[in-house]
């Protein structure tokens, strides 16, 4: 593996290869969330539509908290890359894989674990709380 050392390219023409696909993705995630809210809204109600509201931003801070940990990552793999050692590069891919699964499942733990408190400390209404641990 060679380091990547050309340093007097656009910006732009580098940057913009990369962010279609994350744009697309983010656009496709809003339709998502447009779509489940237009269903639940109409066919199961408002305690519903409220409590998708409130999970939705739950869902939010530990989607958020994962991906600082993949950009942590992702830094200190470039760094790797950058160094031209494939070997070092390889075993970081590879713990970068494994500690990843074992920190998303984790998360996963301890947010369904702090759930209740969470939305205690947020003032959700008890009634909605039920609801939101479904979704």
């Amino acid at each position: 593996m060679v380091p990547y050392t050309e340093t007097n390219r656009d910006i732009c023409r580098t940057l913009i290869p990369l962010l279609i696909p994350l744009l697309i993705v983010n656009i496709f995630q809003q339709f998502y969330n447009i779509a489940s809210t237009f269903i639940v809204g109409y066919f199961i109600g408002e305690s519903a539509f409220a409590a998708l509201g409130i999970a939705g931003t739950v869902m939010m801070l530990y989607i958020f908290i994962l991906n600082g940990v993949c950009v942590g990552i992702s830094v200190l793999l470039a760094s790797l890359y950058g160094s031209g050692d494939e070997g070092a590069f390889r075993r970081g891919v590879f713990l970068a894989a494994c500690a990843g699964m074992l920190f998303a499942l984790a998360l996963s733990a301890v947010s369904m674990i702090s759930l209740t408190p969470l939305l205690r400390l947020i003032q959700t209404p008890a009634e909605l709380q039920p609801q939101i641990g479904k979704y």
